[in-house]
Order: C-alpha cells, then structure tokens, then sequence
C-alpha cells in the first residue's frame, strides 16, 4: 500500500462519501473506489458498509483510520521540515593531518562566508584511516593531500604545495641533492600519510627507498626534534615560512628535484551532493582555476 491509498481513505472517512472525496481529490468516482478495494484486498477485511447509498467505517475501518491518522500527521509533519529546512545543512569533512594543518582552516572560513548556516563535522586522522571512513560513507567528502587508487570515487584537485626541506643550523652545510639527503638522519611522517607518500614517491625516482630516524604522525613533534639537531625533516611551505627564522630552524635548498604536493577533494561517484557539499567543492575548483599554485 502506498500514502496515496492513505490519503484516499482518509478523505473518504472524512466525506462518508465516495464521490465527494472524488471531487475534492479531483479523482473520478471508479477511480476512489478502486483505491479502497485494493486497501481492502491487502488487510483482507471489509472497511466500509454501505447502506441506504451511504457508508460507514466497519470496525476495522475505524481501527485503520487511527492509523491513517497518525501516519499521514508524520509523513505531512516529514515534508514541512524537509521543505524548508535550511538551505545548507551537515557536512562531514574528513581531512588528513596535513590539510588539517594548512589549508582547512582558511577553507572553513571561507565556507562559513557563503554557508553560515552548514553544520560542518571534521574528523582528523591520517590518509589512510581518512580513505577508510570515506569508503564506509562515514564522512561525505575527504580532503588529502595524497590518495591511494581506487574505483568508484570521484576527485577534484585543489591546489598543489612546495615542501621544505628543514634543519637546525647547527646541521646545515649548504644545498643538497635529493641522494645526499637521503644519506641523512631523516625524520618523516608515518606511513599512510599523504606528506609520505609524495616523500617517498620523490626518493623512488632517484632510485631510494629511505629508512627514516624517525616516524611521526605529529608535524609540530617533527619540527621539535629538527630545531634539537635530529635530523632533517619536510613540511609543507606554508608551514615553513612560519617556523624558518635562521635561528632554530633553516631551510635547505634541493639542487635537483622539487618536492611537490597536491591536495585533492575526494568523495564517492555515487554520493548525493548537498547543497553544503556543493559549496564546498566550488570553493575548491575557484581556488584551483584562480590560484593554480599555492595555499587556499
């Protein structure tokens, strides 16, 4: 059975009659008394008596009616809210560590600007959990900075970074090639991550595959321990121009490679874009065509 039966029965309750709920519904008469057949078909009981050219509810049709009642109240309660909900509703980001560190929060306030009213979720984790929650449709839209392949997803390029190569002054003794650097006490994020994965994909070209000194899923620890002289690590420019004052921290010049970095807008193929979801993403195709290079 369908609302429609519903509502066809209910105003054939509130008419008592077959050709007045035809005309206030604009049906034709056959047509309301085939609605209430098929009701009666499907419970298998009589919902009706006719007597004297006039109907009445049966018992079971005044058990029905409460039904009908209370459903349709909910089904037309259903509709008000939905209709005129706010124009922007939830969103659940799922961002990486280093989206989260850089660009996420000049796109929130740029996204509060056109969605003010967007109940906006983030959920903080490395690529690889983010990746995970985005193809278990716990989160809408991923952003990363680095993604493994897979089928059935759609991706928008935001913008693409340089990263630095840092150390404390007290390591630094001029430009290095991408093999020299590798021949050095390294301090990297963990496997998983998307600052890595470019990292590592840039040490493969040149024929490397690094064993780092250390691993960490913080950026700020890795910056604390090359300030201390542990070794060398690579942050994102933005960050860089913040934490380079010469004093603690340097960057150092790669003679014959550049570490490059690309942020990406990740969702499913088949997801229904909301309105929040939509805004969002233009945000990121704006910056991409206005921007080309650089941070949000």
């Amino acid at each position: 059975m369908t609302i429609r039966h519903l509502q066809i029965f209910r105003e054939v309750c509130q008419k008592q009659s077959i050709t007045a709920a035809a005309d206030r519904l604009n049906m034709t008469q056959p047509a309301v008394s085939m609605a209430i057949k098929e009701l009666e078909c499907f419970y298998q009981t009589k919902l009706f008596d006719r007597l004297n050219r006039r109907i009445y509810l049966t018992e079971s049709g005044l058990r029905l009616k409460q039904y009908t009642d209370q459903i349709l109240e909910q089904f037309d309660e259903a509709a008000s809210v939905l209709r005129n909900e706010p124009r922007f509703g939830g969103l659940r980001l799922g961002v990486n560590v280093s989206v989260a560190e850089t660009i996420l929060p000049d796109l929130l306030s740029r996204l509060k600007k056109v969605a003010p009213d967007a109940d906006v979720r983030i959920t903080v984790e490395n690529t690889r959990a983010t990746e995970e929650k985005l193809q278990n449709n716990d989160i809408d839209i991923a952003l990363l900075d680095g993604f493994s392949p897979r089928g059935g997803r759609k991706t928008k390029r935001i913008l693409e970074e340089k990263m630095e190569v840092v150390c404390s002054p007290s390591l630094f003794d001029g430009a290095l090639t991408v093999s020299q650097l590798a021949e050095r006490p390294l301090l990297l994020r963990e496997k998983g991550s998307g600052s890595r994965l470019c990292v590592d994909a840039l040490f493969l070209r040149h024929g490397h595959t690094v064993s780092p000194t250390v691993e960490s899923q913080s950026t700020l620890s890795l910056i604390e321990l090359a300030k201390s002289g542990a070794g060398y690590t690579l942050i994102p420019q933005s960050i860089a121009r913040k934490v380079c004052d010469m004093r603690t921290l340097c960057p150092v010049p790669i003679t014959n490679d550049v570490f490059n970095r690309y942020y990406y807008a990740v969702y499913l193929a088949k997801k229904h874009i909301t309105p929040t979801m939509s805004a969002l993403l233009a945000l990121c195709e704006r910056e991409q065509q206005e921007s080309g290079k650089g941070a949000l």
